[in-house]
């Protein structure tokens, strides 16, 4: 393709995606009124795949978790079940802790500002 080498043929595929979804979206943003009743069908479809999503969000983010717990914390320990369990559970405490001090601030913020 015009002599292009492998990453100049990724950056000039990666460059006409860009260009094509910057004119979608002028194309709608500009008919907007004629996309209105695709969006309120495609947010009902949505509303039903939004649990299965935030329920991936927060399998990925337990992963990770568990193997930062599992290979950087509890390393020493020996058996592999032993460390699984343990890292598991550290995983949901940390969670569970971050959720809490989110709130936390949350709340004292409209207290004090109310």
């Amino acid at each position: 393709m015009f002599g292009f080498d492998e990453k100049k043929k990724k950056i000039f595929t990666i460059c006409s995606i860009l260009y094509a979804v910057l004119i979608l979206l002028v194309v709608v943003i500009t008919n907007f009124d004629r996309f209105s009743s695709f969006y309120a069908w495609m947010n009902e479809k949505l509303a039903v795949l939004t649990p299965i999503v935030v329920g991936g969000v927060v399998a990925y983010i337990c992963t990770a978790l568990v193997r930062f717990f599992q290979y950087r914390v509890y390393k020493e320990v020996k058996s592999n079940r032993t460390r699984r369990s343990l890292s598991i559970v550290s995983a949901y405490v940390s969670i569970i802790i971050i959720l809490m001090l989110f709130f936390a601030v949350i709340i004292a913020a409209v207290i004090f500002f109310e």
